[in-house]
């Protein structure tokens, strides 16, 4: 397992900054606020405590919430450029040493067992098949009495994300996973399970049994 560490220059971090500000402000006028978003997950889930892993980099929206908050972290993507993008966001904020980034998939996860105690993942399920493949490896890892919050789109924020991603002439194929799949796979394997939901998110927040 190697840690994943980019090589950026100051321009590159710039010119990065410039593209995240305007997609943001792109999905504000439509509604949906990212950043504010996460924040609110991450404050209505309760502080992370112990050591702490995301699932699913993508831009590093998530990662920017943590470290914002003052927490240290790891975070895993299967894609190169998602980690890559999250560590300039990161670099902007003078936050890059809150993380560290692996690059690795999901379903195989190579930490050690019982390793973290809280988890997050959040916008990550609806690119995932089959909870089956992901969740096993996460609740090896995740501690007794650890925590693992995941949340996604609900149907208004799909819709959003849809529309955005149409209006820049791309798709964004999504999997038939949702909230039902996750909660009745935590449930099954005794994991103490609460949700809320929020304007465009459904959220659970699932305590594993000691």
């Amino acid at each position: 397992m190697k840690r994943y560490i980019p090589e950026l220059t100051r321009k590159e971090i710039s010119e990065n900054h410039a593209v995240l500000l305007e997609r943001a402000l792109r999905y504000k006028e439509i509604g949906l606020d990212h950043f504010a978003s996460r924040g609110l997950i991450i404050e209505k889930t309760g502080d992370p405590r112990g050591k702490i892993l995301e699932i699913g980099t993508g831009r590093g929206i998530t990662a920017l919430a943590l470290a914002r908050g003052g927490y240290s972290f790891l975070t895993i993507d299967n894609d190169a450029e998602m980690l890559r993008t999250a560590a300039m966001n990161l670099a902007f904020e003078g936050l890059l040493d809150k993380a560290e980034f692996y690059l690795m998939d999901a379903s195989r996860l190579s930490f050690e067992a019982k390793s973290f105690q809280t988890v997050y993942m959040i916008d990550a399920l609806h690119h995932m098949e089959d909870v089956g493949e992901i969740f096993p490896g996460i609740d090896r890892v995740l501690s007794p009495g650890g925590k693992f919050v995941v949340a996604d789109l609900n149907g208004k924020g799909r819709q959003m994300i849809d529309d955005m991603h149409s209006s820049e002439g791309r798709a964004h194929p999504v999997s038939s996973m949702g909230e039902k799949d996750a909660s009745a796979w935590l449930s099954g394997k005794g994991y103490s399970v609460t949700g809320f939901g929020t304007d465009t998110h459904w959220v659970l927040s699932a305590v594993k049994g000691g």
